[in-house]
């Protein structure tokens, strides 16, 4: 893998990640003599995603008396987690995300959801909504396409010279792209030069690289 593009500073916050992101892991993981074995380290990494886990609103009735009057009052949770930072800078125990604060909505055994008093939530949700797309997915090509399958040779044939398979290859934070083309038979490449990423730039790049062709070495092209 190539990098490019990263200068010095970036290379080095890079670095100061990775190394970060090793040390936790041998702090936490290590066995008590302070070695570090990965079939161990895996059991105790498992060990702590173990579900259900304790919450802090069972935990401790402070907090969660306190999330309910919020609650009671209007209050959404991303509020009240905003509060709880604010208000108590120096006690973790007491600082609870909104996440967590929706999940204990949810939850028939936090309290947080009295029914049939209603959910305390602004929206009145008192369950999880789904994620759905809004809209459907257009088609992607406009005339019906063949599949490789549906060809006259078979998608393994190489005998027969002029059948073509295409690519595109984009670039870093898609700011630039080319295509490909290459030839069944003989591997012969050739590069598309595209000045922009939409369809007709693509097809009139692949025509004119084409086109310069005899017929009989033009009779397919397969699309990636």
């Amino acid at each position: 893998m190539v990098s490019v593009g990263l200068g010095p500073t970036a290379i080095g916050i890079e670095i100061s990640r990775t190394a970060s992101t090793i040390s936790r892991e041998l702090r936490r993981n290590s066995d008590p003599s302070g070695h570090y074995r990965p079939f161990q380290a895996h059991v105790c990494a498992a060990t702590r995603r173990h579900r259900p886990k304790v919450t802090k609103l069972s935990m401790s009735r402070e907090l969660k008396a306190l999330v309910h009057d919020k609650l009671a009052v209007g209050w959404s949770p991303q509020q009240i987690s905003r509060a709880l930072r604010h208000e108590y800078p120096d006690d973790p125990l007491m600082r609870l995300s909104h996440e967590s604060i929706y999940c204990a909505i949810y939850s028939p055994s936090s309290g947080l959801l009295r029914k049939p008093a209603g959910s305390p939530l602004r929206t009145s949700r008192d369950h999880l909504r789904a994620h759905t797309r809004q809209t459907k997915a257009r088609q992607r090509f406009a005339q019906p396409m063949l599949s490789i399958h549906e060809r006259d040779l078979e998608p393994t044939d190489r005998t027969v010279a002029g059948n073509w398979e295409g690519d595109l290859i984009v670039g870093k934070q898609n700011r630039s792209a080319i295509g490909t083309l290459v030839e069944r038979k003989t591997r012969t490449v050739k590069l598309l030069h595209l000045t922009s990423r939409d369809s007709q730039t693509l097809r009139a790049a692949v025509v004119d690289r084409l086109g310069k062709l005899p017929p009989e070495l033009r009779t397919s092209l397969t699309w990636d």
